[in-house]
């Protein structure tokens, strides 16, 4: 491969590591980060355990695939819901392979350093971090027509930018029985049960985290114009709280946030990506602080 095309193709790379569904917010949204994935049931992990000692990858096959789909269900999940900008660990590692590969041994010193301090500059972005652990897999046999399965998975969100990783929300799903269907493989009964959970993750996406957004600039009547609209699933009359966001990093690379309450806002119009809105409190501050290029993010009240 050509430099020129190695170097395109790691750029189209370190693009996916934060990969947003073309109606997700733009990049002042909440960055969401799906980290690990695991099966923690015991049952499953005991015979994977007792068939590798016999040389065997039946169930540990069948267990990378459940958490590589129960990955990508809350991928889909979390983009659906418009609330976050997505991003994926698997992505980045795959990056980091990829930059010490042969052929990026192509690249000058100073293209490998580049791209390096662009996924290091996505990870840093990074405000929160979704685990989720398959606590539960019962499958039963049907007669010769195969299995069905019952799952339980527990999302849990934390903020990264805190130094104990607090949780910001968790919740436990389990697959809805009356849409319970037969499949002819472990893998495929998985992914059936898994799929029952599609609409009540997208909701609890949804109702759980609020729109976040960023004040773009202030019109020439003082309102202020914020970059979420329809799409997002803002209307007129929502309510915004306004915080003062002050951002460092220090040497050790670790970011350390400063956040302050400064204000409202209510929703006089919203267009497809965008929303005008008054001042309706801390109308000075917010003038004085958007005058000095501060970052005003807002936070949608939850109704």
């Amino acid at each position: 491969m050509k430099t020129r095309e190695l170097t395109i193709a790691l750029m189209l790379l370190i693009a996916a590591m934060v990969s947003t569904d073309a109606m997700a917010q733009g990049g002042n949204a909440m960055v969401l980060r799906i980290d690990t994935v695991r099966v923690t049931d015991q049952k499953l992990l005991g015979v994977r355990e007792r068939q590798l000692a016999q040389g065997r990858t039946k169930m540990a096959d069948a267990i990378a695939s459940f958490e590589a789909v129960t990955r990508e269900a809350l991928k889909a999940a979390a983009g659906a819901s418009k609330r976050f900008d997505v991003s994926d660990m698997d992505a980045a590692r795959r990056m980091e392979k990829e930059l010490q590969s042969e052929m990026a041994m192509e690249l000058s010193s100073a293209e490998r350093d580049k791209l390096r301090n662009e996924m290091a500059h996505k990870a840093l972005v990074v405000d929160w971090m979704l685990q989720c652990d398959i606590t539960n897999c019962q499958f039963t046999r049907k007669g010769n027509y195969g299995w069905t399965c019952i799952l339980h998975i527990t999302p849990i969100v934390r903020d990264r930018r805190s130094e104990t990783m607090r949780i910001i929300a968790s919740r436990p799903f389990v697959s809805d029985i009356k849409k319970m269907v037969i499949r002819p493989t472990h893998e495929d009964a998985f992914n059936e049960a898994l799929s029952t959970m599609k609409e009540d993750l997208e909701e609890w996406f949804t109702e759980t985290f609020p729109v976040y957004a960023r004040i773009t600039h202030l019109d020439t009547s003082n309102d202020a114009v914020i970059d979420c609209g329809t799409m997002h699933n803002v209307a007129r009359g929502d309510v915004f709280q306004v915080t003062h966001v002050d951002r460092r990093i220090d040497d050790d690379g670790r970011t350390t946030d400063t956040e302050t309450v400064v204000g409202t806002l209510k929703v006089k119009d919203a267009l497809v990506d965008q929303s005008t809105c008054s001042i309706t409190s801390g109308k000075d501050e917010i003038i004085d602080l958007n005058a000095n290029g501060a970052l005003l993010q807002c936070k949608m009240i939850m109704k």
